[in-house]
């Protein structure tokens, strides 16, 4: 109910804002996080995976950088 009080969907929504999926069935699981409540425990163990993953690209970007900073230096 609280959805089209929101505009959790449609042009301009939170929806569109947040939505990196990559498939249907992506965006069809986002859809439903974002159409009903979910429980504390539920909540919690999402934030999880979320920091994991913020965890890993960070990792990722820093290690990235580290490389094109190698091949700088190695190439001059």
């Amino acid at each position: 109910a609280y959805a089209a009080d929101l505009d959790i969907f449609g042009r301009a929504s939170l929806f569109e804002l947040i939505c990196a999926a990559r498939t249907r069935p992506g965006e069809a699981m986002l859809a439903g996080w974002l159409s009903a409540p979910a429980t504390p425990a539920t909540v919690r163990e999402r934030q999880a995976a979320v920091e994991e993953l913020v965890t890993a690209a960070s990792w990722l970007i820093e290690t990235r950088a580290y490389e094109h900073a190698w091949e700088m230096t190695s190439s001059a």
